[in-house]
């Protein structure tokens, strides 16, 4: 697993101290810049309008937002997820939730932050070079080669999310 970067805020300190202790041993590193990473916020402290100016103030179309909160009494999950979620988050968790929920969560959304790997085979450079450069522009993360053999090394290598065979 590669190392990727998670801002944590806010939160009951020693929640908020174990779950940096466990991001940690996961090898991600918390605490770095939040652009083009995962954010997660601790709104368990804040009341609603704090925790909406915060998301508000966090939400981006390059920061994906995990908001970990409490229900008061008398509050659905559902009607306090769609809140949250109608704010600008990502994701939603109940602060209660289990150590593995929480990085599960974490982790797929670090997997949201990155572009799709695509991997194009084809030999003909005007069609390859084509194929490339539209799914750049689409914001893709695009190689190519040119025969089967050298599909196979580079996913051996490194895995794709897509492979575009001629």
């Amino acid at each position: 697993m590669t190392e990727f970067d998670v801002t944590y805020l806010c939160g009951v300190p020693e929640k908020r101290a174990s779950r940096i202790s466990l991001l940690r041993r996961q090898k991600l590193t918390v605490g770095a810049d939040a652009i083009g990473k995962v954010t997660v916020l601790d709104a368990e402290t804040l009341n609603d309008d704090e925790a909406e100016a915060r998301i508000r103030d966090l939400a981006g179309p390059h920061t994906r937002l995990l908001v970990l909160f409490s229900l008061s009494h008398g509050t659905s999950f559902r009607v306090r997820r769609d809140a949250l979620i109608g704010m600008g988050a990502q994701d939603v968790m109940d602060a209660a939730g289990l150590d593995d929920e929480f990085l599960t969560r974490v982790q797929a959304l670090k997997h949201a932050a990155q572009p799709p790997r695509i991997l194009i085979v084809e030999d003909e450079d005007d069609i390859g070079d084509w194929a490339v450069d539209v799914l750049r522009d689409a914001g893709m993360d695009t190689s190519r080669v040119r025969t089967l053999a050298q599909a196979q090394a580079r996913f051996e290598a490194e895995p794709v999310d897509a492979l575009v065979v001629d």
